[in-house]
């Protein structure tokens, strides 16, 4: 599951900012290949490149390699729970 999500979301974070392939990997002091390599799963960075990454693109590691939708989907189970809990007591 994650290693299908990191690469789309590498991906979508270099094109919401903009940057190419060539900026990106000039940037970080990697070469180009190596980035296409990671945002079409060929390849994965190391911890390394994969922290210049996150970085770079300013987001979080639990965004980049996909554990943040869970994150949330728990949060709103237990959030709709003391809703429904509330709206429970309330009748009451």
């Amino acid at each position: 599951m994650y290693a299908d999500l990191f690469p789309a979301r590498l991906k979508k974070a270099r094109e919401m900012t903009k940057f190419t392939q060539r900026e990106v990997a000039k940037e970080l002091q990697i070469s180009q290949a190596s980035l296409a390599q990671y945002e079409t799963g060929r390849s994965q960075p190391d911890i390394e490149t994969l922290g210049k990454l996150i970085d770079h693109y300013q987001t979080t590691a639990d965004w980049i390699i996909g554990t943040q939708g869970i994150n949330i989907s728990i949060k709103e189970l237990r959030e709709r729970a003391d809703i429904l809990t509330k709206i429970e007591k309330d009748r009451k």
